[in-house]
C-alpha cells in the first residue's frame, strides 16, 4: 500500500495495519527478550544458544512479512471486490503458487462463495502462514460446499484483514499469553516512538485554517509544539495505539478539520489562554475534537483532543 496521502482512499487502512504490525512487533521483541533471559548465562554453549535463538526469530521474520504482505494485499483486493460486487457477487477461490502447497487449502481450489457469506470472515488467501493461494470477483454461480471440511484458524490469523483491520490478531502466542502488564509496555513504547516522531518532524511547524469571528470567516496560522503534540498524545481516545499512530500526521489531521464553534477561556489561573476554537474531524470512523488554543497575543496552538464537545 506504500505511503498514500491523507485524502487516499488507503491512507486509514495503511495507518490501521501500521499500527498493528507495530504491536505485533514490540509483542515479538518482548517475547524474545524473555526467552534471552531464561537462558543461562553459566552455560558452555549460551552463546550458541543466543545465536540460535536470534536466528529462530529471523527466520520467523521472513515468514511474517511475507504473510503480512498477503494480507494487505488480501485487503486491498477485497475492497475492489466491494466496489463491483454487482457484476461479480461471488468469489472463487484459486490454488496456490507455491512449488509445495500444503494440503489445507486443496478442498477450496475453484469453489465458489456468495461474497456475503461469513466463509470469507475467517477464510482468505493469506490465513496461514506463508499462504500462497489467490481468490477472483466471478459471476459464476456458487459451487455446493456444504461437504467442505473447515480449515482451523492459525492464531493471529483468524479474521478478515479488510473487515478487522488487523494484519495478526490478539490471538498470536505473543500478544494471547503476554498479559495486562505486558500490554501496557508495549503501548509506552509505541506512544514514545511515534511522539518522538511527531516531535521531530511537526513540532514548530504551522498549519492554515479558519475560523468564524464576528460572524465573518477569519484565517488563522495554528502552530504545532511540542507541548500540544504531548497533550494530545495523553488525552483521551478508545484506541490508543490508533491515535498514537496519528501523531506524525497531526498537521493533516488538522488542516482538513472543520471548524464548528468557539469558546472563552474562563479559567482563573490561566491569565495567557483567552479563548478555546474547536474543529471536528474523524479519526478512524470515530468523530473527534480537536481543541485550538489563542492566546492574548493572537497566537494560535495546538491545545488538544477532546471525544465531545460540552452543550
Amino acid at each position: 500500500m506504500g505511503n498514500p496521502t491523507y485524502d487516499s482512499e488507503w491512507f486509514e487502512q495503511t495507518i490501521r495495519f501500521r499500527a498493528n504490525a507495530e504491536r505485533f512487533s514490540n509483542y515479538k521483541a518482548w517475547r524474545a527478550t524473555q526467552l534471552l533471559n531464561h537462558l543461562d548465562k553459566k552455560d558452555t554453549d549460551y552463546n550458541g544458544k543466543v545465536k540460535n535463538l536470534i536466528n529462530t526469530f529471523n527466520r520467523f521474520q521472513v515468514t511474517e512479512y511475507n504473510t503480512f504482505v498477503a494480507r494487505a494485499r488480501t485487503a486491498r483486493q477485497w475492497s475492489h471486490f466491494k466496489d463491483t460486487r454487482k457484476l461479480y457477487p461471488n468469489i472463487q477461490w484459486l490454488p496456490s503458487r507455491s512449488a509445495h502447497p500444503r494440503d489445507e487449502h486443496k478442498a477450496f481450489y475453484y469453489r465458489i462463495w456468495s461474497m456475503d457469506d461469513p466463509f470469507w470472515q475467517q477464510n482468505q488467501p493469506g490465513n496461514l502462514w506463508n499462504c500462497k493461494c489467490d481468490w477472483r470477483q466471478t459471476d459464476t454461480p456458487i459451487t455446493d460446499n456444504s461437504e467442505i471440511e473447515e480449515v482451523k484458524s492459525v492464531p493471529g490469523l483468524d479474521k478478515n484483514p479488510a473487515t478487522s483491520g488487523q494484519l495478526i490478531t490478539d490471538t498470536h502466542p505473543y500478544i494471547a499469553k503476554a498479559g495486562e502488564k505486558i500490554e501496557k509496555v508495549v503501548q509506552r513504547e509505541i506512544r514514545s516512538y511515534n511522539r518522538e516522531k511527531a516531535f521531530s518532524t511537526l513540532a514548530g511547524k504551522t498549519v492554515k485554517q479558519s475560523i468564524e469571528e464576528n460572524g465573518k470567516e477569519k484565517s488563522i496560522k495554528i502552530q504545532i509544539t511540542k507541548k500540544g503534540i504531548k497533550h494530545f498524545t495523553g488525552d483521551y481516545y478508545p484506541d490508543p495505539v490508533l491515535k498514537y499512530a496519528m501523531l506524525p500526521h497531526l498537521d493533516q489531521l488538522i488542516s482538513e478539520a472543520k471548524y464548528v464553534t468557539s469558546a472563552d477561556n474562563y479559567t482563573v489561573e490561566d491569565k495567557i489562554t483567552k479563548k478555546f476554537h474547536y474543529f471536528e474531524n474523524e479519526m478512524f470512523g470515530r468523530k473527534i475534537y480537536i481543541n485550538i488554543s489563542e492566546d492574548v497575543k493572537g497566537i494560535y496552538r495546538l491545545y488538544a483532543l477532546k471525544d465531545r464537545l460540552k452543550k
